[in-house]
């Protein structure tokens, strides 16, 4: 398992709000990471001069109640308060207060300390303790609590519009892969609304009622979500229990389904997939050894379930290889019966949940694991497919998803042959 708690997702679930801010009531030692990591996905320009106060401490993001010693006896709620007055003081910013597991234990009365701090409408609890919650399960309840808070109305659909949800901002590049399913969307005429989750504003939270679908990009991070939204706004769902746009095929299944739901037409998107594929085979008909290697290549991959299931597929169907371990970095009844088919299929069916072997072609995984294994000579190739990341500059967009994601693994299986 390689993705946080689900402490950690409901603040990033907040984070993900652009104008929406944590407040973590809890000791200094759950702060200490978050804050960082936020600041780091959310491409944090605040000048931490500013935040030399109390509270913040210096730094801009998750501002926190340090609770510690007497404060889990006689609780916590004063310095609630008074935190969400210093947070007044220096933005406008919506607040939702998330516990720290401890903290939760103590049962402060946030909405009182909300009301003596006059900020009835702008601060919520987040009452729900996610600390024993897979990450992603975690990160999508805290996010279906947050539209509660904003309850957004009932609006005439605009047509050709969607909402994006699943796509969760500790996704590797995930504003570059925002940018690039907003490109391909709008091959077909089809147009974002809110991309909840995603670097969404209050104000596009609100409106959320406004698009004709809710579009599920990782269904593990937004399933619930798009089902809340369906439910409370009546906008339609597309694709709650499938395969991320990962790998071309998966992208272009993709595609189809949200232009099939919408009554566009796909065809410059579906254009696009097959260019991406017709740049690749030229790559390796090109280089003749290469398509000698890549026929019974291993390679191993460990995701998210919505992940693993398209791109294992592609990487068997397209290039000829062939999975040594499949690991899936959290559970999702829906999709795993997929995977288990596919790797009865691919008569490799004792792979799902095996060890890493002593080597294999290519290794597909968060990027520090990737990178020990490729720098251990465990393979020729470790890319970076989540999170933690390898921490690598990266100018260039780089994401998993859609046909930026495939010609990057694309670029970097070959890279790994001969």
């Amino acid at each position: 398992m390689t993705l946080p708690d689900g402490f950690a997702g409901s603040v990033l679930a907040v984070e993900s709000i652009t104008d929406a801010r944590c407040l973590l009531n809890g000791p200094a030692g759950c702060r200490n990471r978050l804050m960082t990591l936020c600041a780091q996905l959310r491409r944090n320009c605040e000048d931490p001069s500013e935040f030399k106060i109390p509270y913040f401490k210096g730094q801009p993001r998750v501002p926190c109640t340090y609770t510690e010693g007497l404060d889990f006896i006689n609780g916590g709620g004063e310095k609630v308060e008074d935190a969400l007055k210093v947070i007044r003081s220096v933005c406008d910013d919506m607040v939702f207060i998330v516990d720290s597991p401890g903290s939760a234990l103590i049962g402060d009365d946030h909405n009182l300390a909300i009301h003596r701090a006059d900020m009835d409408g702008r601060a919520f609890p987040i009452d729900q303790n996610m600390a024993s919650r897979p990450f992603p399960e975690s990160y999508d309840s805290t996010l279906t609590e947050i539209m509660k808070c904003i309850d957004p109305e009932r609006e005439p659909h605009v047509e050709k519009t969607v909402n994006i949800v699943g796509l969760p901002i500790i996704d590797r590049g995930w504003i570059h892969g925002l940018r690039h399913l907003e490109e391909l969307l709008g091959m077909m005429g089809v147009r974002i609304n809110a991309a909840v989750g995603a670097g969404a504003s209050i104000e596009e939270l609100s409106h959320a009622g406004r698009a004709e679908a809710t579009v599920v990009v990782y269904p593990e991070y937004g399933r619930h979500t798009a089902e809340w939204i369906e439910e409370r706004l009546e906008v339609p769902i597309v694709g709650r229990d499938c395969d991320a746009p990962v790998g071309i095929d998966s992208t272009e299944v993709w595609l189809r389904r949200i232009a099939e739901a919408l009554g566009t037409d796909p065809s410059a998107a579906v254009g696009a997939c097959d260019d991406a594929r017709r740049q690749i085979a030229s790559c390796v008909l090109r280089n003749k050894p290469f398509g000698a290697e890549l026929l019974g290549r291993t390679f191993c991959i460990s995701s998210v379930p919505s992940v693993v299931h398209p791109l294992m597929n592609w990487l068997h169907g397209f290039f000829g290889m062939v999975p040594a371990a499949v690991k899936l970095d959290c559970r999702f009844p829906e999709l795993e019966p997929d995977i288990e088919g596919s790797l009865v299929r691919m008569c490799v069916p004792e792979s799902l949940e095996s060890e890493y072997p002593n080597y294999s072609g290519v290794v597909l995984t968060n990027g520090q694991e990737a990178l020990f294994l490729e720098e251990s000579r465990r393979c020729a190739a470790g890319i970076d497919i989540g999170f933690p990341s390898s921490e690598e500059v990266a100018l260039l967009p780089r994401t998993i998803l859609g046909l930026t994601g495939s010609l990057y693994i694309a670029e970097r299986i070959l890279n790994s042959l001969g």
